[in-house]
């Protein structure tokens, strides 16, 4: 058995605005090798990377770009999520009704059909692209509605992530012209 010991270099960041205070623990196996742990609020983010150019974590990670460094810490996020505003996918249901009835693929009938049964919607996306769903408003999207360009909003654990990496990248700054 090999047993090793590396440094470990710890920080936490406090009195930041509309942010709880951030644990940041960084290791350099080797120069160009390393990882970083961030914690706040009972969560955590981890990336490790071994392939830095024979910089530092703090260097790395200072030089790189938000989103960048994002999906490292947390794998698949996206910036947006589709279908969490109920209001702008009734308005997006009915724009393709419109779209429909301009191009005289749905009668006027079934324009109102469609129309008033969206408005009475809680959650039109879901009666849209549920398998289980029996509502008239799936024949506007075809067979496949999930594929449809549903309106999107700011994804919260991405800005959140954000504003704790950016804390993170600004401390990292500090700590080195402090060090300077």
């Amino acid at each position: 058995m090999k047993v090793s010991q590396t440094l470990i270099t710890q920080l936490v960041i406090s009195e930041l605005k509309d942010l709880d205070p951030v644990r940041v623990i960084i290791e350099n196996i080797k120069p160009g090798v390393g990882s970083i742990t961030l914690t706040c609020f009972g969560k955590s983010w981890t990336a490790s990377w071994g392939a830095m150019s024979d910089r530092s974590v703090q260097e790395f990670f200072t030089d790189c770009n938000n989103s960048y460094l994002i999906n490292c810490l947390a794998r698949g996020i996206r910036s947006s999520i589709e279908g969490e505003d109920n209001e702008a996918n009734i308005e997006f249901v009915k724009k393709e009704i419109l779209k429909l009835r301009r191009e005289k693929e749905i009668s006027a009938f079934d324009a109102r059909e469609y129309w008033d049964e969206a408005n009475g919607a809680d959650d039109v996306k879901d009666m849209v692209c549920s398998w289980h769903s029996h509502s008239s408003l799936r024949k506007v999207f075809g067979d496949e509605p999930w594929h449809a360009s549903w309106p999107t909003v700011p994804n919260p654990d991405y800005e959140y992530l954000n504003r704790i990496v950016q804390a993170v990248r600004d401390a990292l700054k500090q700590s080195h012209e402090a060090a300077v």
